[in-house]
């Protein structure tokens, strides 16, 4: 019957396929909380776009103007600004890009493929509707945004703290000092560690993917 009906064979394949990509979106954290229509009502609005290695999927310094799910494969988040440095990695189910459609600013750093991948790209008209239309989503987003920050602010605050130990071993030893010398004080020059100011989101290294 499918051999005899060529246009069934290719009707069947492309809903075999929409299901599939609608279990795949499913799968993600960002879109659990959708409903089965909801996510075909997604995918309408979605343009599946593929990548060679070695592709740019966005440039730092770019407006932002899309919104992307890496669909299989893996991409390298680069900080092009400092030598290509290397914040983390995109796996297969992981979004980036929202940052640049929620402020406003240019993307932060670039995504780059590192094998052939393909993504779930969405435009920034769309994007803004989605978050509008299901607080659900933008819920999630806003989620996972704060608690990349939270990581970054964590792992910034230790490193600080190991950066001041040394001075708090000299500050016991001069009370020791001053201890031995009957109270008197011994004047000596510290070198004070400068303030560090994070600059930007992505700036927090490879706590910030979803900074972009």
């Amino acid at each position: 019957m499918i051999d005899a009906h060529p246009e069934l064979r290719v009707y069947l394949l492309e809903q075999l396929a929409d299901d599939a990509m609608r279990k795949f979106l499913k799968r993600t954290a960002l879109f659990a909380p959708l409903h089965h229509q909801e996510l075909r009502s997604l995918l309408d609005i979605m343009v599946m776009k593929e990548y060679a290695p070695g592709q740019t999927i966005v440039s730092e310094g770019e407006m932002g103007d899309a919104f992307y799910i890496l669909r299989t494969g893996t991409a390298s988040v680069l900080k092009e600004s400092e030598g290509n440095r290397k914040l983390n990695i995109v796996k297969a189910g992981e979004f980036f890009g929202e940052l640049a459609l929620l402020t406003g600013d240019p993307r932060k750093a670039s995504v780059i493929a590192d094998e052939a991948v393909s993504v779930f790209s969405l435009a920034k008209n769309d994007f803004d509707k989605l978050i509008l239309k299901y607080p659900k989503v933008r819920e999630t987003i806003i989620g996972i945004a704060s608690a990349y920050l939270q990581n970054a602010v964590a792992s910034v605050t230790a490193k600080d703290s190991a950066v001041d130990a040394p001075e708090s071993v000299a500050d016991e030893a001069e009370q020791e000092k001053q201890q031995r010398y009957g109270g008197r004080r011994t004047w000596r020059f510290r070198n004070r560690f400068p303030v560090r100011i994070q600059q930007s989101e992505m700036d927090c290294g490879p706590t910030c993917l979803s900074m972009i």
